[in-house]
C-alpha cells in the first residue's frame, strides 16, 4: 500500500504550493510509486482557504 506514512511525506514535500499544484504533486508520487504498475481509479480534492482579511 501507498500508506500514510508515504502521504505525509509526499504532503509535507508539497506545503505551500498552491492546491492545483499539491494535486499534481501527490498525482506524480504515485505515479512514481506505481512505476508503471495498474491501478484503481484516483480522486483528489484540494481545498485551499481564503485569506484572512
Amino acid at each position: 500500500m501507498f500508506g500514510e506514512r508515504r502521504l505525509r511525506e509526499a504532503l509535507a514535500s508539497a506545503a505551500g504550493l498552491p492546491p492545483s499544484a499539491v494535486v499534481d504533486r501527490l498525482l506524480q508520487v504515485v505515479a512514481d510509486w506505481l512505476d508503471g504498475q495498474s491501478h484503481d481509479d484516483i480522486a483528489m480534492l484540494a481545498v485551499c482557504a481564503a485569506p484572512s482579511a
